[in-house]
């Protein structure tokens, strides 16, 4: 018999869980707020032209970004948790090689934007004030400290002060009349502010930078069970930013920063399951040791509570696109609106994808992340090919919603992972909806 966890220490996890998940609930919640406002202010101040020019380079950035760690984030966490005592060695390891992928990263941006925008002269500054964010990443490493400690205020704390700051730098920017230079400059500082601050506040933990040291083996160990997960988030940043950089390679900036806008209303809804992902985590990897039938049960409640989580935004953000597009954004972003209707529905394949990728990363079955995206990914870019050049943004947004449950739901063809796809599979269906009470014992320790 499983000798259960004593109540006051269970409690205090209980606690210690539900205060992390509310940091970071707030952290994604602030920046869907704020950003949003911000986001809202500059498209109507640049137009869908010129918008679309930094949604594209901004979607640049972003897909580079996604493998500049070259440690996945999730693999270090579990290794600070099952081996502590070698965190120092785990998060100089961490750092050396989110170095190398910075440059790498920052590198991949200065010639893919230049060479699809060489007819502007400007094109290699923008691109380099751009990369400035990618620079910020090696102090990065210290964020899977903090999530193995449950500790996200700290990680909140230093995000959120430089978002808030240049927010409003980015809206003094609009009154300004400021042109687009300024606005690609402000997100690489915010980004190194943001840096600095997790520096400062991982200093003021007691810890030292100086006690970090590079090991060859780590970073080979690191290497070698990031690298799935790696290749799938690129991929899963390429479902998000590569239909934008498709649209404007085969449609124009007009229609990019149409499809950008609707693709900002839409994800913006995603950090409700990555927010709640990142805390339950640690819960779960420790439920698993313990108690695998109830390591299961709680997967399966997981599922139930995210899907329907998404299909409730789904409903309503579809029903409202129209109005709330014109509202927002003005009547040149009209034609946003029919794309938002389409694209939210894919947040329902995100919600379930993000919540099967913490039985993945439980069960050291990262590859299969890889396998579905590729399979997604590959999905995703003919699709595009076939539908943008006659539907535009509404094409983009069909193969992108296709693509998110094809890669989603591919777990099914996977032996380890079948019974995964069964209970995603089950979770659309109203009998799942009787399991959502019970959703608090997700954060409950054995």
């Amino acid at each position: 018999m499983t000798a259960s966890r004593p109540p006051v220490e269970s409690d205090a996890l209980v606690r210690r869980v539900f205060r992390n998940t509310s940091w970071l609930t707030f952290e994604h919640a602030l920046r869907m707020a704020v950003g949003l406002v911000v986001g809202i202010a500059i498209a109507r101040y640049l137009g869908p032209a010129q918008f679309g020019l930094y949604a594209l380079l901004m979607s640049l950035v972003a897909i580079a970004g996604a493998l500049s760690p070259l440690a996945a984030d999730s693999v270090v966490t579990r290794e600070l948790i099952a081996d502590f005592d070698s965190r120092h060695e785990i998060l100089g390891s961490q750092a050396w090689l989110r170095c190398v992928g910075a440059l790498i990263a920052l590198l991949t941006v200065l010639v893919v934007f230049v060479l699809m925008q060489s007819q502007k002269r400007y094109a290699l500054g923008l691109a380099l004030l751009a990369g400035l964010s990618l620079l910020s990443q090696p102090a990065e490493a210290v964020t899977a400290w903090f999530q193995s400690q449950l500790r996200a205020g700290a990680i909140v704390a230093a995000k959120s002060s430089a978002f808030l700051a240049l927010s409003a730098v980015r809206l003094g920017l609009v009154a300004l009349g400021a042109s687009l230079t300024a606005f690609v400059a402000s997100a690489g500082v915010e980004a190194l502010l943001a840096a600095a601050g997790l520096l400062l506040a991982y200093a003021l933990s007691g810890e030292r930078l100086a006690s970090w040291r590079v090991s060859r083996t780590r970073v080979r160990q690191l290497l070698r069970d990031s690298w799935p997960l790696l290749l799938s988030g690129v991929t899963s940043m390429l479902y998000l930013r590569l239909d934008i950089v498709m649209l404007g390679a085969m449609r124009g900036e007009v229609d990019a920063g149409i499809y950008g806008v609707a693709t900002r209303l839409s994800e913006v809804w995603y950090f409700v399951p990555m927010a709640l992902a990142a805390s339950l985590q640690p819960v779960i990897l420790k439920t698993r040791a313990a108690d695998r039938v109830l390591y299961i049960e709680r997967l399966k409640l997981l599922y139930s509570a995210f899907a329907w989580t998404g299909i409730a935004i789904a409903l309503a953000v579809a029903w409202l696109a129209s109005p709330i597009v014109t509202l927002l954004f003005g009547a040149a972003y009209a034609a946003a609106g029919p794309v938002l209707a389409l694209h939210v529905w894919a947040g329902i394949a995100v919600f379930l994808g993000v919540a099967s990728s913490q039985f993945l990363v439980a069960e050291n079955l990262v590859k299969l992340s890889l396998y579905r995206t590729a399979l997604g990914l590959a999905v995703n870019v003919v699709l595009n090919l076939a539908l943008i050049p006659s539907y535009g943004p509404m094409g983009a947004a069909l193969a992108t919603l296709l693509s998110y449950f094809v890669a989603t739901f591919s777990l099914v063809f996977f032996g380890p992972s079948r019974q995964q796809a069964a209970l995603m599979m089950r979770a659309l269906t109203p009998a799942a909806l009787q399991d959502l009470w019970r959703l608090t014992a997700l954060l409950k320790a054995p």
